[in-house]
């Protein structure tokens, strides 16, 4: 990777340090398609949650929005196993925006298990989400999307503005 700044040109030497790229904050409108029977999560929000959820899924998920104290799993092992177990012929497009980012990242598999929960940050409620496979379980499915949520409040309390 290499960016490019106005003052020296581009900057391809190797990266070795503790600190982040010189990447420029920008804005990412991504549409990407996948097997149907994937699960997929990306920087930003997802604008076509309807589309690409089943209606239990997507039940879950507006519980989810409004759930502070525990995840709620979207996407259920069960599902996920049903998923991995064959490949859809079948297409999604999962649509993204993401604001004011230095970066745009996707992770998508048919063995994805889903969960998620609302952060109140007083101001703003952004989603802790997490995503992963049953070989991850029991650990993901009790702490990862609680320790997103602590990284959210974390971070909001030092003043680093969560966009």
């Amino acid at each position: 990777m290499a960016v490019y700044n106005d003052v020296e040109g581009w900057q391809n030497m190797q990266f070795w340090g503790r600190g982040e790229f010189a990447l420029p904050f920008g804005d990412f409108e991504v549409d990407i398609t996948v097997p149907a029977d994937h699960i997929m999560e990306a920087t930003g929000v997802l604008q076509n949650r309807k589309e690409v959820f089943s209606k239990e899924q997507l039940k879950r998920w507006e519980l989810a929005e409004r759930t502070f104290d525990k995840p709620v799993v979207i996407v259920t092992q069960e599902e996920a196993e049903a998923a991995e177990k064959g490949f859809s012929d079948k297409k999604k497009t999962w649509k993204f925006k993401a604001q004011n980012v230095r970066d745009f990242g996707i992770s998508t598999s048919r063995k994805f298990i889903l969960d998620a929960m609302a952060v109140n940050l007083n101001t703003k409620t952004p989603m802790a989400i997490s995503i992963y496979p049953k070989e991850a379980n029991p650990l993901w499915g009790e702490y990862s999307t609680r320790a997103v949520a602590h990284t959210l409040k974390t971070i909001k309390m030092v003043n680093i503005p969560i966009e």
